[in-house]
């Protein structure tokens, strides 16, 4: 996984042949941008499976409490999405 600069309400995952899909929550996930890894768990009983909207990613925090971030949307993440997100982040440091 990797975070998405200065939004911590999303998170881009790459599967197994490198596609890159955007997940989306339903709230503010702390401490996602600082986490070297988190828990993905999904609603489905197969030992392999797709993220989809409902499932959880599991972040823990430096003080050791857990936050729970409830996908709502999973969508391929484009070069085009990326620079978006890249020129958006850059101007909301500008203003800081």
């Amino acid at each position: 996984f990797s975070p998405i600069r200065g939004d911590l309400r999303s998170m881009v995952v790459i599967d197994k042949f490198r596609n890159r899909f955007k997940l989306t929550f339903n709230s503010v996930c702390q401490d996602i941008d600082f986490n070297g890894a988190v828990q993905i768990r999904t609603n489905s009983n197969f030992g392999l499976s797709c993220v989809s909207r409902g499932d959880m990613v599991i972040s823990r925090s430096f003080a050791g409490w857990r936050d729970r971030c409830v996908v709502t949307r999973v969508e391929r993440y484009t070069p085009a999405m990326e620079r978006a997100d890249r020129r958006d982040n850059n101007r909301d440091s500008y203003r800081r």
